[in-house]
């Protein structure tokens, strides 16, 4: 059944509908209203969530002797072809979360649409489907939201508003500037007559040849990559 509210049309189903169900429904809306020709059309779902992670202990590395690791896209592409897909509609990849820097095991948050009263998250809960042959448990998560990253400092915990940093802090090197200016601010891009060879000044706007340096863990990438340790548990 269908009525009018939220601004729009709400439509009553029995289920979930995945990316396929919303493209047929948009289709016949197209067909059946004339006036959308003028206007534009959106089908969605509702905003309801439920967050979920898979448990159980999942390999962090897909081949440990060549040192791939498991990516996102593994863990969705086993979600959507285990039994339980039916109740599995994701809102975005899921998230590969390493149980510590030496562990050889990963943790898998994932969020799914579904109904105010958790229709689909009752389903899927304490049930476990197989992952490289090994059966994990699917649990409740918290819903915790990430972990702010000022862009001030560059340092996780805080948002930009709440930073007490009297200095801006460069995300590339960790100096006492913006990124923006690196290439006019630290020396490893000014000039240098004295160097042998002749050590010339970066353009400005050019990416700094040097080895970054993160603010947060101090690793060779800047401040918001995702190979940042502290940028792995930020949905922690």
């Amino acid at each position: 059944s269908a009525s009018l509210a939220y601004n729009g049309i709400s439509i009553t189903t029995n289920r979930i509908a995945n990316e396929e169900d919303l493209n047929v429904i948009c289709t016949w809306v197209l067909k059946l209203i004339p006036e959308t020709d003028t206007l534009m059309v959106w089908v969605g779902l509702p905003t309801s969530k439920s967050f979920l992670k898979v448990m159980i202990n999942i390999p962090a590395y897909k081949n440990i002797a060549q040192r791939e690791m498991t990516t996102r896209q593994e863990v969705q592409d086993v979600l959507c072809a285990s039994p339980l897909s039916l109740y599995i509609v994701l809102e975005g990849l899921p998230r590969v979360v390493w149980n510590s820097k030496a562990s050889p095991t990963t943790v898998a948050q994932f969020n799914i649409w579904d109904s105010q009263a958790g229709t689909h998250a009752k389903a899927l809960i304490r049930r476990s489907i197989m992952f490289r042959g090994k059966a994990v448990l699917i649990v409740a998560s918290a819903a915790n939201h990430d972990t702010p990253l000022c862009t001030h400092c560059w340092r996780w915990g805080h948002p930009k508003q709440g930073c007490h940093a009297l200095r801006p802090r460069c995300a590339r090197c960790s100096g006492p500037h913006e990124e923006e200016v690196h290439c006019i601010s630290s020396l490893c891009c000014q000039a240098d007559p004295n160097a042998t060879p002749l050590h010339l000044a970066m353009p400005l706007g050019t990416d700094c040849p040097q080895t970054a340096c993160c603010p947060s863990c101090r690793g060779e990438h800047k401040a918001y990559e995702k190979t940042c340790l502290f940028w792995h548990h930020c949905f922690n």
